[in-house]
């Protein structure tokens, strides 16, 4: 639509990639033409798939060359095709690709792009460079409301060159130090005081700690977004540094801070948990439950409250207390359900279920632990009269039936689904828990039909109100199987009529067989 230089540039990079040796002497005159020739220069080297390899002393050179300029490592201008910023991030982006694992390719043909071991100390000097690069500003680093990003540590951190370095740097240090290891055959995964960071990248990390020094909540987040990362690398470092990472001031500027970092290693980390490193954290666990509490959280939609809760119920599965025991009542998982707001212990819900239903092999390990937080939380909902607050909640746990099917009958878990069907009965449609509830009977009710029927006529005589519907299967076949045994088949044709006198005739074929 428009003649731009950004596909000027794009048109130049792909004729030098086409015969570089021909034109590889040109690259840095064509990149100072302005940012973008550089940004299309910079990405040719990854997106060029004609060789085995990329070409990492042209392109190493070629970044050297770009950010001994001022200006070039200054300007925040980001007029179009004036925004030696963007050319900054490509670089990043460059560095990042040649420290990551290799790529498949069309074909299955894997494409290896990563710099060789030679060349990892100039990738580990520029990355160094890139830490100290101006963007983001104050401004960008906490865009104001409705603007992209906001109160979003970790997307403004996957869009500007200081934070992308930062977790470009880490990244080095993770390949360099597995490289060593693999050349060297030297594994101390046992020990746990051993240091795989180069002295100058500690140095950058520690320095880059300092609020004073770097005020980005968006560089800060790449720390909690990476903490087991950095576990590995140096667990002596990172445990001396907890508290500069989650750093426990009251003053609004730490705590934002706590909150980047939390938020991202929470949600970055979700399905990773180390009861050691776990106890280490639990001040910071108890501080981020209160946050929550407080409505003090991130608003990424990586729904960081999900990846606590789900840090807090493995923790419990794992564990042995009792949850009505002193070492109960103390639990974080008890915190956090008695002082999370419900959408956040509907989501915690959620993830148990998906816990049961993931983990088929460890079930019967973890039941006894589920079973009994289940029963919890309808004791709970029942002290306080069965408020609206535990209706996302009860939902998911309606369908903790199914999963345990083969370890409890309808009739252990009588008292369960009693104190869970006030919940999932006032709804003006059927939702989630309802539909659950059924898909169960459907199997119960070939095993104990008379139970089964019984529990179905208990659900229908709660409902608050008439609920048309389509005629679903499920509910046609609990009847159906009911009312063709003779132990339950008074039941069946008494729901039948319950349902006719709210105006439900779907069922009058199967009465009419059986009614005699």
């Amino acid at each position: 639509e428009q003649v731009t230089r950004g596909a000027l540039g794009q048109a130049v990079a792909e004729v030098i990639f086409s015969d570089f040796d021909r034109y590889a002497g040109h690259l840095e005159t064509i990149a100072f033409i302005g940012p973008a020739f550089a940004v299309s220069l910079l990405g040719g080297f990854t997106a060029d798939k004609r060789g085995t390899s990329v070409r990492w002393e042209d392109a190493l050179d070629l970044c050297e060359a770009l950010l001994s300029d001022p200006d070039v490592r200054q300007s925040l201008d980001n007029v179009a095709d004036e925004n030696w910023r963007g050319a900054r991030q490509m670089m990043v982006s460059l560095l990042e690709a040649g420290v990551e694992k290799p790529k498949a390719e069309v074909g299955g043909e894997k494409h290896n792009i990563r710099v060789p071991p030679e060349l990892l100390p100039r990738v580990r000097d520029l990355l160094l460079t890139l830490l100290d690069d101006p963007d983001p500003g104050p401004e960008s680093d906490r865009p104001a409301e409705n603007f992209f990003g906001h109160n979003d540590p970790a997307t403004v951190a996957l869009n500007h060159v200081r934070p992308r370095a930062m977790l470009a740097l880490i990244q080095y240090a993770a390949h360099r130090a597995l490289a060593e290891q693999e050349e060297t055959g030297d594994d101390r995964a046992a020990h746990t005081v051993v240091s795989r960071l180069e002295p100058e990248v500690r140095e950058a990390l520690t320095r880059k700690l300092d609020q004073r020094e770097e005020p980005s909540s968006a560089v800060h987040c790449v720390y909690g977004w990476n903490l087991y990362r950095l576990r590995w690398l140096d667990q002596e470092w990172l445990e001396a540094h907890l508290d500069a990472i989650f750093p426990e001031g009251d003053d609004p500027e730490t705590a934002w801070l706590f909150v980047a970092a939390w938020d991202a290693y929470v949600a970055f980390n979700r399905n990773t948990f180390v009861r050691p490193f776990f106890e280490k954290l639990r001040p910071k666990y108890e501080r981020a439950i209160d946050n929550l509490a407080r409505d003090l959280v991130t608003r990424t939609h990586l729904e960081p409250s999900r990846g606590l809760a789900s840090h807090l119920l493995w923790e419990y599965l794992k564990a042995d207390y009792h949850l009505q025991s002193t070492e109960g009542e103390n639990s974080l998982l008890l915190r956090f359900f008695k002082k999370a707001p419900p959408k956040e212990r509907g989501g915690a819900a959620w993830l148990l279920w998906r816990i049961c239903q993931d983990n088929p092999k460890y079930l019967n390990d973890i039941w006894p632990r589920v079973r009994h937080f289940w029963e919890w939380r309808v004791d709970e909902a029942a002290r306080a009269n069965h408020p609206n607050d535990f209706d996302t909640e009860m939902e998911w746990y309606a369908r903790l039936p199914l999963v345990a099917f083969e370890l409890e009958t309808i009739r252990s878990i009588w008292t369960l689904l009693e104190g869970t069907l006030p919940h999932v009965v006032r709804f003006e449609h059927h939702g989630l828990g309802w539909d659950a509830l059924e898909e169960y009977l459907v199997k119960e009710v070939q095993r104990d039909p008379l139970r089964a029927i019984q529990f179905y006529h208990l659900m229908h005589k709660r409902l608050s109100r008439s609920v048309w519907f389509y005629s679903k299967g499920e509910s046609r076949t609990i009847i159906e199987t009911a009312a063709a045994h003779e132990s339950s088949r008074q039941e069946a044709l008494a729901l039948i009529d319950t349902l006719a006198r709210s105006g439900n005739h779907q069922y009058r074929d199967i009465y009419q067989q059986y009614a005699g």
